[in-house]
């Protein structure tokens, strides 16, 4: 058993503490830096095999730099009294409160014994001090969120525990509500997830337990934790990506549009009223295969659009001013044309060589897209069947988008649309 030494009142003492008592006042608990400062701590030198760690530090690990750091100059110039830990005594030796790195850096040292304040403190009290010193060691809001998860929720006669922790670290009574709810999340994941990758991701976090919950909160924080999702926008065009599928897949808003006859997404391929040119192998030949529909007959059209709404019209060079009126007809507000680059195509005689389409995207009111990474507005795919559009467009529109998917005038069926349209069942 150490014996516990009762330094006279020497600038030593009175610095100890000045600093104990700046530790406390930095962070706005004048209650707890009275209690501390009345529990009149003591000056020892206490054995290496006698320091415990406290069971709830909050630190992520220990920071190497740190401890090679302080082992450094521990080597070169010995472990001086300024530098002393605070721990308090307990049934099963001395735990440490401030310090832990300190004394990590002692052990690696050679050293065997440490100069140590033994204050009087109770488990409360504790918690609060191990959180006070750590923010001073520059704790991650991370950790200090994690900390927080372990204040209880009510401190007898002190009042509400939150609310006591808000004033100790000089936050709000909101912010200190939003950094527990981040902690104990972490703090429940601790055996799953490698908290070591969070430690500067709290913002990421906290925007992710606002947004998600269950499984679904698990694998975005696991998407953070792999660098998938590098910023807090990410997180946030993720949330609101998630909130938009969910509000256009739920049973009740499908079944809601099914009744109606309503969709969400609708890609039209109007059978425009174009005649094949005559050719000498087909002689007889002067009209599609399909019927056509003229200007007025595309315009008395009723689209079944939801409220908000996306709409791709896919039209050619020559119909493509008849495809914008079409759009003003249906109540649809150009964007932007998407452009399918297509391996060669007609030439007319002494005009460029036609070898593109365009798909207008227009919408009604204001449909969001769930994902616009890797959507641009031009893209190269391979021809199929007269008439047929790519796979490759209905990949990207099945990405971007969420709810009901209608493709009409169809030449096939399409995976996550109905379909309609003379040739859809083929």
């Amino acid at each position: 058993m150490p014996k516990t030494i009762k330094p006279p009142k020497s600038n030593l003492e009175r610095d100890m503490r000045k600093c104990l008592r700046k530790v406390m006042t930095d962070h706005r608990d004048d209650k707890l830096a009275q209690e501390v400062m009345a529990s009149g701590g003591a000056l020892a030198v206490l054995g290496i095999d006698e320091l415990k760690p406290h069971p709830k530090n909050p630190r992520i690990g220990m920071r190497e730099d740190v401890i090679e750091a302080i082992a450094s100059s521990v080597r070169e110039h010995g472990f001086h009294d300024r530098h002393a830990i605070t721990v308090r005594k307990t049934k099963v030796g001395y735990q440490i409160i401030s310090g832990h790195h300190r004394v990590e850096a002692a052990k690696r040292s050679g050293l065997d014994a440490v100069p140590a304040w033994v204050i009087e403190m109770d488990d409360d009290q504790a918690y609060m001090a191990l959180a006070m010193d750590n923010a001073q060691g520059e704790m991650t809001l991370v950790e200090l969120a994690i900390h927080a998860a372990g204040v209880k929720p009510a401190r007898g006669k002190e009042g509400d525990g939150v609310k006591a922790w808000a004033e100790a670290m000089g936050r709000t009574e909101q912010s200190a509500h939003q950094v527990r709810s981040v902690g104990r999340y972490l703090d429940a994941k601790r055996t799953q997830i490698d908290l070591s990758t969070l430690r500067d991701k709290f913002s990421h976090v906290l925007a992710a337990v606002e947004a998600f919950d269950g499984d679904d909160l698990d694998a975005i924080v696991e998407r953070i934790a792999d660098g998938e999702l590098r910023t807090v926008a990410d997180v946030k065009r993720e949330a609101k990506r998630a909130a938009v599928v969910e509000s256009l897949d739920s049973v009740s808003a499908r079944q809601a549009k099914e009744l109606a006859g309503e969709y969400d997404v609708i890609v039209i391929d109007p059978p425009w009223p174009m005649e094949k040119i005559e050719r000498e192998v087909r002689p007889n030949q002067v009209e599609f295969d399909y019927p056509t529909m003229d200007e007025a007959e595309l315009s008395a059209m009723n689209i079944p659009a939801a409220d908000d709404c996306h709409l791709w019209l896919w039209t050619t060079h020559r119909f493509l001013p008849m495809a914008l009126r079409l759009l003003d007809a249906w109540g649809f507000k150009y964007v932007c044309t998407f452009v399918w680059h297509k391996p060669g195509g007609f030439q007319p005689i002494g005009l460029p060589q036609y070898n593109c389409e365009f798909a207008l995207y227009a919408r009604r009111g204001t449909p969001q897209f769930v994902d616009t990474k890797a959507l641009p507005t031009c893209f190269a795919a391979s021809r199929g069947k007269h008439s047929e559009k790519p796979e490759d467009f209905y990949d990207v529109v099945r990405r971007v988008t969420a709810g009901r998917r209608i493709d009409i005038f169809n030449r096939r069926s399409i995976e996550g649309f109905d379909t309609w349209g003379k040739e859809a069942a083929e």
